[in-house]
């Protein structure tokens, strides 16, 4: 349906869920949770480390690193498939603190 006036009126939606309209076809299943090791050892260290990484990032869900949420990137990191870096809003952070120095370096340097 391509407009508003093409859509269903709620009772035409009910009507056609009770006609059996919107019935699933097959089953779905869920998709495997990603495990942080094979080794329950090691996985438990990974926690620990994807608990600290994630107390690092900002919390805000942006998805802007093309993690889901912060806690992704965190388990991306711990992983080894991303960098800290990859979030936005601390590499903007570094950013600005690196062109600080550096303004700082370039002050000192004409006196």
């Amino acid at each position: 349906m391509s407009s508003i006036e093409e859509s269903l009126s709620t009772e035409e939606l009910l009507q056609n869920y009770k006609e059996g309209e919107y019935n699933i076809s097959k089953l779905i299943k869920p998709r495997p949770n990603s495990k942080l090791d094979n080794d329950i050892k090691k996985a438990i260290n990974k926690l620990d480390s994807l608990e600290r990484e994630e107390s690092r990032l900002p919390g805000l869900d942006c998805t802007a690193c093309g993690a889901p949420s912060c806690r992704g990137l965190a388990e991306d990191i711990v992983n080894g498939l991303a960098k800290r870096e990859d979030c936005i809003i601390l590499l903007k952070k570094k950013v600005k603190r690196l062109s600080q120095d550096i303004m700082g370096l370039v002050k000192s340097e004409e006196i």
